[in-house]
Parts: C-alpha cells; structure tokens; sequence
C-alpha cells in the first residue's frame, strides 16, 4: 500500500479512529465522576445519582467496545 500525498491520521479507518475518540471521551467523563465522587467530603450518604451515571457510562463504553471490535472484523 503506497502512501498518498494526503495520509493523515483521520484518513484511513475513519469509523474507527472516531469510535475511538468517543471511546475516551466517555472512559474519561466516567473517571472524572469517579474521582470527583472519592474527593468530595461533603457527601455523607450514598451518591448514588453519582454511581449511576459511572455504571452507565462504563456500559456504554463496553458496548462502544464491542461495536468497534466489530467493526474492525467487518472491515478485515
């Protein structure tokens, strides 16, 4: 496979690269919630708002996983 004049990183496997991108986006949002949980002293009770949106956000991301994974297979 010869390199064109325009490869870029967003080029080849567009799909891909963007499920990616959204893959951390939401593995990040999902640590921020956690470690905004673990810091913040003012919680007495359960923050389970909190820990709903980490477990549904660790869901999506599995799901994101595998329709990337499928993706990939698809393409192969």
């Amino acid at each position: 496979m010869q390199p064109s004049a325009r490869s870029g990183f967003w080029n080849e496997y567009t799909a891909e690269r963007a499920i990616t991108a959204f893959l951390c986006l939401v593995t990040g949002l999902s640590l921020g919630i956690s470690v905004s949980t673990a810091l913040d002293r003012r919680i007495h009770d359960t923050p389970w708002l909190r820990l709903t949106a980490v477990a549904a956000f660790l869901l999506l991301a599995c799901g994101i996983t595998i329709a990337r994974r499928n993706l990939a297979l698809d393409a192969a």
